[in-house]
């Protein structure tokens, strides 16, 4: 599980009556849980790939935390690319993968924003 951990401001009066805030990712491979200043939003895993975090954010300084889960492919892979050094992964599904197996596209990809919409 990859963690990506991000503090953002929110100035005085962007938050008024009516407002609502939504971070927005390019895509995810595959899954993420999305945590805003300590609380659980939950998981995003398909498009669009966004959330409304309006009632965990506030005034002055936030925390933004992303927790992204990929497929078992690239780890397997990279246990046999490197077989000198002790597996990761213990299962019976390796006989799908080798050394030369593709790595498929993972974690958080392309951009990622906050927005504010009235």
């Amino acid at each position: 599980m990859l963690y990506h951990t991000r503090q953002f401001t929110i100035e005085k009066g962007i938050l008024s009556a009516g407002t609502h805030a939504y971070v927005a990712f390019g895509n995810i491979q595959e899954i993420a849980r999305v945590i805003v200043n300590g609380k659980d939003w939950g998981i995003i895993w398909i498009p669009p790939y966004q959330a409304d975090i309006t009632e965990h954010i506030k005034q002055g300084i936030n925390e933004i935390q992303v927790q992204v889960t990929n497929t078992w492919n690239n780890r397997i892979v990279g246990d046999w690319r490197n077989p000198e050094k002790l597996p990761y992964t213990r299962t019976n599904a390796k006989s799908k993968f080798n050394a030369k197996s593709a790595l498929l596209p993972s974690g958080l990809i392309g951009k990622a924003e906050i927005y504010f919409i009235k």
